[in-house]
């Protein structure tokens, strides 16, 4: 089963560091569960792939009713959050997680 843990930075943000099975055939990882994330959390509506070059950044964009979930099977990427919810407990904190494999072949995030 994956680790799942709040931020203590943002709040409703989790970080999910999933179980890496591997042997001399490849690797197999459950990279997305429904029930890891608290209900009252929003739900995950879309799943996208996109391979960069390095050093590329990508634009700034907020989402008002659905939720991003980022795994990154190959090289690192640094995602930049701000939390923008006015009232938010956190309003205005700022989180910069690098997600990706780790040294070790496994993956941070």
């Amino acid at each position: 089963m994956a680790t799942v843990t709040e931020s203590p930075t943002i709040t409703g943000v989790f970080v999910v560091d999933p179980r890496v099975f591997g042997d001399e055939r490849g690797v197999f990882v459950e990279t997305y569960r429904r029930e890891w994330i608290p209900r009252a959390g929003r739900e995950m509506v879309q799943a996208h792939r996109a391979d960069r070059q390095a050093g590329c950044i990508v634009g700034l964009h907020y989402h008002l009713h659905q939720a991003d979930y980022w795994y990154v099977p190959t090289g690192t990427a640094r995602a930049v959050l701000h939390d923008l919810r006015a009232g938010s407990p956190t309003d205005g904190a700022t989180l910069a997680p690098d997600l990706g494999a780790t040294a070790d072949g496994g993956h941070d995030h």
